[in-house]
Parts: structure tokens; C-alpha cells; sequence
């Protein structure tokens, strides 16, 4: 993980964070005077990933259904997505949703995405930003914005263990 030289507060992850580059674009935007502009730079290979990000405390939210939104546009990109993560104090994901049932492809318009997930009362801190895989493609960001939501807006949340089969599979390797 690397600090984005020039975006106060965000920072890169990924497969390899150095082959991707977050920057101020002061000709695409959907409001004010500028967006955030990430894509890969150099050579990346095809099944690398790059993650722009932040972590914040969630103390503010705890016991409460968190609503994430951001205007996004995309151009050529191999696959995007906004994602968002609710961590406990041992840094375990206990929420997570990264759009892959719904993520952004090719060339889009400026458009409004979100993630809506509950921050229980042992929630530590909340993770957020922009997933983007392959080695093309720009994807700028204009806003996001935070809010509470009440409980008749249902989540996101992946919700891996609900997918978890019943017993195990195939124990001897025979399917």
C-alpha cells in the first residue's frame, strides 16, 4: 500500500499499487471544479488490480445502516467497481460489498453508484473506495457522500456465508 502523492487522505492498495496512479483531473467532473482520476500506468498485466482508498473510524455509525454514493464515469476499462468494507477490532471484514454482482464495464457516463451496508456496535473502522482490474482504462470520481439510512433500505452485503454450502464437498476428490 502506497500514499497517493496527490490526493490528501487517499492511498493506493492492489495487486501491485505502484503500476497504478491517482490524480487530480481538472477536466472531467460532474460538479464542482475537479474529480479524481485513477487508472494503471506502465505495464500491468491483465489480471493485476488496483484499489484507491480510505479508512476512517466508525464510531459515528455504529448501530447504523451506512448508505456510500459516488458519480462516477469510466472510459475503457477491463472492470470497475466502488467497494466498501465494515472492519472489526481485530481488523476482520464483517460487512463487505464490491459490486461484482453489478460491476462497471468499458466506456460509461458520468453516473451515481452505491453501497449500502450496517455497522454493528463492534465495528472498528470502515473502509471505501474504487476497485479497478486490468491493465486499461480511466475511471474518474466526483463525489462520494456518507448517510444514515434506515432499516425499509435493504444492503448490499455480499454476505459470503449465506453462499457457504451445508456440509462439506467432494471430500474425496471424485466430482
Amino acid at each position: 500500500m502506497r500514499k497517493s502523492g496527490y490526493l490528501n487522505g487517499w492511498r493506493i492498495s492492489g495487486s501491485n499499487p505502484y503500476t497504478y496512479e491517482l490524480t487530480k483531473d481538472y477536466t472531467e467532473f460532474q460538479s464542482g471544479n475537479s474529480s479524481g482520476c485513477f487508472y494503471p500506468k506502465g505495464i500491468v498485466d491483465k489480471e493485476q488490480f488496483g484499489v484507491m482508498l480510505q479508512e476512517f473510524k466508525a464510531n459515528n455509525y455504529k448501530g447504523k445502516r451506512l448508505e456510500l454514493c459516488c458519480i462516477l464515469k469510466t472510459e475503457e476499462v477491463m472492470k470497475c467497481s466502488v467497494w466498501m468494507q465494515v472492519n472489526n477490532t481485530l481488523g476482520d471484514v464483517i460487512h463487505f460489498d464490491n459490486m461484482e454482482d453489478r460491476s462497471i464495464y468499458g466506456t460509461t457516463d458520468w453516473g451515481r453508484h452505491s453501497i449500502v451496508l450496517d455497522v454493528p456496535s463492534e465495528s472498528e473502522s470502515i473502509c471505501f473506495g474504487i476497485l479497478l482490474i486490468g491493465d486499461t482504462g480511466k475511471v474518474w470520481v466526483d463525489s462520494f457522500h456518507f448517510k444514515e439510512v434506515d432499516e425499509k433500505t435493504p444492503t448490499t452485503n455480499i454476505g459470503i456465508r449465506d453462499k457457504l454450502p451445508n456440509q462439506p464437498l467432494n471430500l474425496e476428490f471424485n466430482k
